[in-house]
């Protein structure tokens, strides 16, 4: 089971019941700078963003633990992947260790310095290590174009076209799901930095779908292209070949129903054989999920 989606998935969870609070309705057209509902839903933004944004590092790092020591030699990984662990995770490195000093955590520092070093001196070895910081944390947030280079790096093409086409299979029509992630990493820098900030509750409210539909197709997505990687397809090492939304399924079942052992117990079969995802849901609405690969029985 991944760490990084359990992670997500209890967050996103106490995110959507924050919502609910009284203590985030607005009093007003406009809210003064001391309405404290107004700080909380600007705190809202900020946790929200760094919660999708997290799931996404972490998912691509572990899928990255994934690849690592596969069959695939890392010269001949796809030429972006190469980058991201090496130049990628030099430069991130030297961002990392310095959040860490800045914060009083020398020992974490040199730890991550000498973890990331031992990874970056095996990628000569049969058994090499891809580092964690390969994608994502080289800046202080990730960017929308930062997510589609995660994605092209390991073989999935149509960038965001691909999210939308995926998050639409799981019964979510976000066609502007691109701009929705850009509109929250935006609002979550005004909601920390701009004290004239006020972020409307419709806006929270409406991330929690987004934020489900782009982690839920992110995952699929990315679990694919990591499988066939680590079963050597040297075809999608080469770039001869890509992963998109269209070879990938997702199997819907109502939260009461998924209860019932039998049906589940044929649901991850299926999901083993084919690594397609399963997704349980409420209302129509995934909230939870599990792609077939590089899941157990399936990597």
């Amino acid at each position: 089971m991944s760490a990084a989606r359990l992670a997500f998935g209890a967050r996103l969870a106490g995110f959507d019941k924050a919502l609910a609070e009284s203590a985030l309705a607005h009093v007003g057209a406009i809210s003064p700078p001391d309405d404290p509902a107004r700080l909380l839903r600007n705190g809202m933004a900020v946790v929200g963003f760094n919660a999708l944004e997290d799931f996404l590092k972490q998912r691509m790092g572990e899928v990255l633990r994934s690849i690592s020591g596969g069959p695939i030699a890392f010269a001949d990984l796809p030429e972006s992947l190469q980058r991201g662990a090496t130049v990628g995770a030099a430069d991130a490195l030297r961002f990392q260790a310095r959040m860490r000093v800045g914060r009083g955590d020398f020992p974490g520092a040199r730890d991550l310095v000498q973890r990331t070093g031992r990874s970056m001196a095996s990628i000569d070895n049969q058994r090499y290590f891809l580092s964690e910081l390969s994608f994502g944390y080289g800046e202080a947030n990730l960017n929308s174009n930062a997510v589609t280079q995660m994605l092209s790096s390991i073989g999935v093409s149509g960038g965001w076209s691909a999210i939308i086409g995926m998050a639409q299979k799981a019964g979510l029509n976000l066609p502007g799901l691109a701009n929705d992630y850009r509109n929250a990493m935006l609002r979550r820098h005004a909601a920390a930095h701009d004290p004239s900030t006020d972020v409307p509750l419709n806006d929270l409210r409406a991330f929690t779908r987004q934020a489900l539909a782009v982690a839920l197709a992110f995952d699929g997505l990315v679990s694919r292209a990591g499988y066939r990687l680590r079963q050597g397809d040297q075809a999608l090492a080469a770039g001869n070949v890509s992963v998109d939304h269209s070879q990938i399924e997702i199997y819907m079942f109502d939260d009461a129903a998924s209860r019932r052992r039998q049906r589940w117990s044929a649901a991850l079969a299926h999901a083993r054989a084919t690594g397609d995802v399963i997704a349980i849901t409420r209302a129509n609405v995934p909230i939870a999920w599990q792609p077939g690969d590089l899941g157990r029985g399936r990597c």
